[in-house]
């Protein structure tokens, strides 16, 4: 398969899963406390709470050092009024947008991917045209980031 240009064959007996992290199986829709957002148990999943057209979520994980990341991917279960964006540094000025299904921005693909160690720190926006009547809903978000071993 093709990402960002860069060909890595689906049957690449050299690149692996390393990490991944993703909501809610590593950090509960439960854990964050924002009050334009609901969440609903039946489907676990978040929402916009009723009267609201716009809601962030601001959260951060750190990636193991020297671990060789050579690339990575995010990808979520709705796009629709769901935005998902990175930072290395979490300065509000320094978020880049993701593309659902690509590499994350800022992260390289190649050796070096990451920094020797590295937090990754995630804005999560929900949003709508009218928050009473169309309801972006996201069950999961997933980062996942893979090692080529020699």
């Amino acid at each position: 398969f093709v990402e960002q240009g860069i060909l890595f064959p689906g049957t690449d007996s050299r690149t692996y899963k390393a990490l991944e992290f993703s909501y809610p199986k590593d950090k509960k829709w439960t854990d964050f406390y924002v009050s334009e957002i609901e969440y609903n148990s039946a489907d676990n999943s978040i929402t916009l709470a009723n009267g609201n057209n716009e809601a962030y979520i601001y959260d951060s994980f750190y990636i193991l050092p020297s671990i060789g990341i050579t690339s990575s991917k995010v990808e979520w279960d709705n796009s629709n009024g769901i935005e998902i964006s990175v930072s290395d540094t979490g300065e509000d000025d320094s978020y880049i947008l993701c593309s659902n299904g690509h590499t994350l921005p800022k992260w390289t693909i190649g050796p070096n991917a990451l920094p020797e160690s590295s937090t990754v720190y995630v804005k999560i926006k929900i949003s709508s045209v009218d928050g009473n009547l169309i309801k972006p809903k996201l069950k999961n978000l997933k980062f996942t980031f893979y090692i080529t071993v020699n």
